[in-house]
């Protein structure tokens, strides 16, 4: 009778766990259309309220990043910063005000543009365009997820021409971590550049935005109006 109570219990553990890992693996498997990822990464319509983006840029020739953009974002107000090598660009946009100010360092040029609501939704989203993916279902294609270092990403690529370009969806915030992109190199791709993004949420503070500051630089050329 133990033997019998011992052999159903064991059985009983191993349907369970069965029961366990085929949902697991259905979570895991669980496809994507395009309009389901362009419905996902274009869920959020509002600014965070305090979020810090860190954007590298990396080509197949070094380990070492060649472009930088850091985003502060805290009580409405965007503050961008992009450093490369060729380039060194300031932006603030003010959505309580509508308004944009670009400092383009290498033309000793300050610009004044007048922005909308619609830029909100742009800036959140890193500048992806989510319904390019609706344009592109032909060359779209699900990868599955993937787990890195603890966290699960969606993957997905599409191919376009002669490039085509791996995302990777962070499943935790939604946002887009990592685009690899690669050019056809006779019958096969090959590597060019990788774009990694990191967010770090409620570390923005104030004297972060007002590191931009326009007027620090009296002898550049000013293009635009204000709006104050």
């Amino acid at each position: 009778m133990t033997k019998n109570r011992i052999f159903i219990i064991l059985i009983t553990i191993i349907v369970i766990a069965g029961v366990i890992i085929g949902i697991s693996k259905i979570y895991i498997n669980t496809k994507y259309s395009a309009d389901k990822i362009a419905e996902l990464l274009g869920s959020q319509n509002e600014l965070p309220t305090n979020v810090y983006i860190e954007e590298n840029f990396f080509n197949n020739e070094t380990e070492q990043s060649y472009s930088v953009t850091k985003t502060y974002i805290k009580d409405n107000v965007v503050y961008t910063h992009q450093d490369t090598k060729s380039q060194n660009i300031e932006a603030l946009y003010d959505f309580n005000k509508n308004e944009l100010i670009v400092i383009v360092h290498d033309f000793k040029s300050v610009t004044y543009y007048t922005i909308s609501e619609s830029d909100k939704k742009h800036i959140l989203s890193n500048y992806f365009n989510h319904e390019w993916i609706k344009e592109h279902k032909e060359q779209y294609k699900y990868l599955g997820k993937e787990k890195i270092d603890d966290k699960i990403y969606i993957k997905f690529l599409i191919t376009d021409d002669d490039i085509k370009e791996i995302f990777y969806i962070d499943v935790e915030n939604m946002h887009i971590s990592k685009i690899e992109s690669y050019e056809k190199d006779n019958n096969d791709y090959k590597l060019e550049s990788t774009i990694n993004f990191k967010y770090l949420y409620n570390v923005v503070k104030d004297e972060d935005i007002l590191k931009f500051d326009s007027s620090s630089y009296p002898d550049y050329v000013v293009h635009g109006e204000t709006n104050e």
